[in-house]
């Protein structure tokens, strides 16, 4: 019973991880118009080489500016590449600065 309970939780887990990776991708999409298909694997190598690498405290504050890049951009505006590049960049210089 404790072996179909633990089968269980890891299907869910790897289905909600499949989820979490397709919804960043094509939130990605959003902003770049290159296929989420394209930004899966980029992604899923990224987190496991930043979990392997770096602390989950560091990847959360990450995530929370890039939450934020993506709200700032309102639904009826066209893609601006270089400005959400810009929005990155100043995000990861806040982190930084917080940081120290």
């Amino acid at each position: 019973m404790l072996w179909a309970a633990c089968s269980l939780l890891v299907v869910a887990n790897v289905i909600n991880i499949a989820a979490d990776l397709g919804g960043m991708a094509a939130a990605t999409t959003l902003v770049t118009g290159i296929p989420p298909s394209r930004w899966v694997p980029i992604y899923t190598l990224t987190m496991a080489v930043l979990l392997v690498v770096s602390s989950y405290r560091l990847i959360a504050r990450v995530f929370k500016w890039l939450t934020l890049v993506l709200l700032a951009r309102p639904p009826g505006m066209r893609r601006r590449g270089g400005m959400i590049l810009i929005g990155l960049y100043l995000g990861f210089v806040v982190i930084q600065t917080v940081s120290v």
